[in-house]
């Protein structure tokens, strides 16, 4: 299975420049995993100290939340890394 990731400016940045990154997983927690193993400045990024998402991640343009990472992936599948921004 090879999903790939698009990432936005931001990620990219923490990614050497990738804009998109083809994965490895079966669900869209081992796709994450897999460009954390390629990309560990990521990581602070992505998760919370918690391990809970901080970013939001679109498979296929639709919200993953936190309950649905063990979402099964495939090799046409694309997900989204989008920082959530804060601020006022």
């Amino acid at each position: 299975m090879s999903p790939t990731i698009k990432l936005n400016l931001a990620f990219q940045e923490l990614a050497g420049s990738e804009e998109i990154v083809e994965v490895k997983g079966e669900t869209v927690a081992q796709s994450l995993e897999d460009l954390i193993n390629k990309y560990p400045k990521i990581k602070k990024w992505l998760y919370n100290d918690k391990g809970l998402l901080q970013s939001m991640v679109l498979l296929n343009n639709q919200q993953i939340s936190q309950e649905e990472l063990s979402r099964s992936v495939n090799d046409r599948d694309e997900l989204w890394i989008l920082n959530i921004l804060e601020g006022g």
